[in-house]
């Protein structure tokens, strides 16, 4: 059970996290489809986004009433998967080298890892659509880890195709995480509304 403050951070988080994905995966599109470099800077802002929204969503879930710790960990592995990851394409942009690369491909293994414990928790209260968010989060995590990885061994097509499925897989994701997010705020509502008549 959660209070009005800590639905709405849980919210406010699921729709940053939405909004970074789209980012991300609007900047790989120019990456990927129209081989537009500059398409670096969006992942790295998009990740910072995501970073922000998980750190929402771990501050709202530790102060419900009986908190889940699995799903906080999961959320704050998230954020620090983002992190890296927005720090890893800042490099990336600003050097053609491979430590970016090397980077974002653990950025990417730390982000999967985190909304897979998330799944794991939503499971635990039988809550399957978001199972399936986080876990659609956390393969496409995967996807960009093992295409940055093809990068890292001169195989730039495959890992820009990899990727570019990753970052769309990752806002099909977040975008089930907030529908969640929306559902349950709603049914909290409904539970106030009756006990105050």
């Amino acid at each position: 059970m959660v209070n009005e403050k800590e639905e709405d951070l849980i919210l406010a988080g699921a729709i940053i996290v939405f909004t970074g994905t789209i980012l991300a995966a609007l900047g790989q599109t120019q990456e990927t489809i129209f081989n537009n470099r500059d398409g670096v800077f969006l992942v790295a802002k998009g990740n910072g986004v995501e970073a922000f929204g998980n750190v929402l969503q771990a501050i709202g879930r530790s102060k419900s009433e009986k908190p889940e710790n699995l799903s906080i960990l999961g959320s704050w592995i998230q954020a620090v998967g983002n992190s890296t990851n927005s720090l890893a394409s800042e490099i990336q942009f600003l050097d053609s080298g491979l430590e970016g690369i090397r980077l974002n491909a653990l950025g990417s293994g730390v982000q999967s890892l985190g909304a897979e414990l998330e799944a794991v928790a939503a499971s635990k209260v039988g809550n399957n659509l978001e199972v399936t968010g986080y876990e659609l989060i956390s393969l496409g995590a995967i996807f960009d880890a093992i295409g940055n990885l093809y990068l890292l061994r001169k195989m730039g097509n495959k890992g820009d195709l990899l990727s570019f499925i990753g970052s769309w897989t990752q806002v099909a994701g977040a975008a089930i995480g907030v529908y969640v997010a929306i559902q349950v705020e709603e049914v909290e509502d409904e539970k106030k509304d009756f006990w105050h008549r």
